[in-house]
């Protein structure tokens, strides 16, 4: 979401090597399958998987992820990166056995994900949230450097794309406030 070096401009305390930890592939896997790992433990079940269970229990659905039976996991593992990544093609497995059954069309159309309209919202309807928790009062400056912080804030309201950070200082404010305050 945010580059390590762009956080290091705004935070005044170091990132802690414990904190990374959670990358270190020492396993020695390949870069792809490392990567697939880190998301199969973290961005599924605490994004993902997350979002699907809220919105299906909203409606009273019970929702089935069949793909992430761990058998399945287990065996998709020792494929080969070859096979899983052919042809400049992710998902190619998956994609040819389903090229049997259901319209190329519908395979190969673009990804599309969970996404909000976070920097919209951040620049209109949540701009107050912005506003109070970025505001030099509210931030501890002996952890942010608050004149970054400010450069940020009017960064993204002339159009750059800095909300996901945004949000992530938003965030933390809040839970500050709410915990430690």
């Amino acid at each position: 979401y945010v580059d390590r070096s762009d956080v290091t401009k705004f935070l005044k305390i170091g990132l802690k090597q414990e904190y990374m930890n959670v990358w270190k592939n020492e396993l020695n896997l390949d870069f792809l399958d490392h990567m697939m790992m880190c998301d199969y433990k973290l961005f599924m079940c605490d994004d993902v998987l997350t979002k699907v269970d809220r919105a299906t229990m909203s409606v009273s659905l019970e929702g089935r992820e069949p793909l992430l039976d761990h058998r399945l996991i287990e065996y998709l593992a020792r494929v080969p990166v070859s096979i899983k990544y052919k042809n400049n093609q992710p998902k190619y497995l998956l994609r040819q056995i389903l090229y049997k059954y259901i319209p190329k069309d519908i395979i190969d159309k673009p990804k599309s994900g969970f996404q909000i309209p976070l920097a919209k919202w951040l620049r209109g309807d949540l701009r107050w949230l912005v506003e109070e928790n970025l505001d030099s009062r509210a931030l501890n400056d002996e952890i942010f450097d608050v004149k970054q912080i400010q450069n940020l804030k009017d960064r993204f309201y002339a159009g750059e794309e800095l909300q996901s950070l945004i949000w992530f200082i938003v965030v933390y404010q809040m839970w500050k406030r709410r915990w430690l305050e």
